[in-house]
């Protein structure tokens, strides 16, 4: 799905709405914008970027299995400080981070990347946390609703006197995150 692509960099990443997260796309077409030694370095390859805020101190685990390609993940915090990096977790040489710690309120980067020069192509990314069943089975929202901050536990954001119900910025109303 198009509309779930990461984006070419940090500036135009795609924005992660709640968790678990799944999607499929493609590094073919894009730049090479980040390398890390993980432990391997000086890779060519294409890379998107993803982004999200937690509401909540949780822990994440970050999967490629099932990508086409030799990959590589990392997170920065935003700060564009490395967090976590990982190349062949599995025997196909696909990547996985487990167990990251991540702080409420604050902005995450996940880079998908290839190993080598010529390691793109299509990619599955999923992205699970360790309350993840708190989002889905009890309505907690795990992840901030966007970069400005929106979020429904917070009913001071955008609070309309005339209708006297919380809504968006934009109007539309607010609610919990949209499950992807």
């Amino acid at each position: 799905d198009p509309e779930r692509q990461g984006g070419d960099t940090v500036l135009d990443a795609f924005f992660v709405a709640s968790l678990p997260f799944e999607s499929t796309g493609t590094t073919t077409g894009y730049t090479d914008d980040y390398d890390e030694v993980c432990p391997y370095s000086n890779s060519t390859s294409p890379d998107v970027v993803y982004t999200f805020i937690p509401a909540d101190d949780i822990e994440i685990d970050v999967d490629m299995l099932g990508s086409s390609y030799d990959t590589k993940i990392y997170v920065y915090d935003e700060n564009l400080n490395l967090i976590a990096c990982n190349d062949d977790y599995y025997s196909d040489y696909t990547s996985k981070i487990e167990n990251l710690a991540v702080a409420a309120g604050a902005t995450y980067y996940i880079v998908v990347d290839g190993y080598s020069s010529g390691s793109s192509g299509t990619f599955e990314l999923t992205v699970t946390c360790d309350r993840c069943t708190d989002y889905d089975n009890d309505g907690h929202d795990l992840l901030h609703q966007g970069p400005l901050g929106e979020h429904p536990a917070l009913p001071h954001l955008g609070e309309r006197q005339d209708q006297g119900h919380p809504t968006s910025r934009d109007g539309r109303g607010a609610g919990r995150a949209v499950g992807l």
